[in-house]
């Protein structure tokens, strides 16, 4: 479900749970948009679905960095960007689900129903994705790790 009329500026921050490696980043992300994709559309203009390959992120619209991370302690590392940059380089951030603060990051734009992308292009798109946010930050609320403070993880 696409949220009408609530794109986030470019300056809010996008945050999203991660696996322990870039690798499994990559993996996890690919996995999360192939899964999207089979099961979402956003309709476009003219009735076009476009299939979502999505993969969720959170706003954090303060220094709240915590009330986001607070969630993802299954999670022990993040990544986190403007959302501006992410559609700046060619990744759209849409509104998604009920939740005011959570979007859908589209991997790979304008792939009609019924013409999947091949997961080729899947993962060279959640690499590229991976490699625009920088490095993968340490999760303090992870509930399977050593204790960090939040300052300690940046």
């Amino acid at each position: 479900m696409v949220r009408q009329g609530e794109e986030p500026g470019d300056l809010v921050v996008v945050v999203r749970a991660a696996p322990a490696t870039v690798a499994e980043t990559v993996e996890d992300m690919v996995t999360a948009a192939e899964f999207s994709a089979e099961a979402y559309v956003v309709v476009r203009h003219a009735g076009t679905r476009e299939l979502l390959y999505g993969i969720s992120v959170y706003a954090r619209r303060s220094d709240a960095t915590s009330d986001v991370l607070r969630r993802f302690t299954t999670s022990p590392c993040y990544l986190e960007v403007a959302a501006g940059l992410l559609t700046a380089t060619g990744f759209p951030v849409l509104p998604t689900g009920s939740d005011p603060d959570h979007y859908d990051v589209q991997l790979v734009p304008g792939h009609l129903e019924p013409d999947p992308a091949d997961r080729a292009l899947v993962v060279e798109a959640a690499s590229r994705h991976v490699a625009r946010t920088g490095d993968l930050l340490p999760n303090p609320f992870y509930a399977g790790g050593s204790e960090h403070s939040l300052e300690a993880s940046r």
